[in-house]
């Protein structure tokens, strides 16, 4: 083999490389277009435009199970950490730690 025929042959390595980047940056190009436009007919439907999509007041008072709760030790809400007191009504979250109703 020639040094010509070896300069060829990495001349047509790197053209073929070349050719197959940009193959697959236009591939990239086009999946990325093709999420981003689903990404923004997901953001402009109907439920992605409210600023809560949370459980209502009512809804999550539903959810929600009221016991009697007997504090025999220091307790505090599991959200707002505020200490129960003896014999308050809290509710139990569905993981089961109390809540206060307030």
């Amino acid at each position: 083999m020639c040094i010509r025929d070896s300069t060829e042959t990495q001349e047509n390595l790197i053209a073929l490389l070349s050719y197959l980047l940009e193959r697959r940056l236009q591939r990239v190009t086009q999946m990325s277009n093709q999420i981003l436009g689903n990404l923004e007919q997901m953001l402009a439907q109907p439920a992605f435009n409210h600023s809560n999509n949370g459980l209502s007041a009512a809804q999550l008072d539903a959810s929600l199970l009221t016991l009697e709760y007997r504090v025999e030790e220091k307790n505090a809400c599991s959200i707002c950490l505020e200490e129960f007191s003896v014999g308050e009504t809290v509710a139990a979250l569905p993981c089961h730690h109390p809540c206060t109703l307030r």
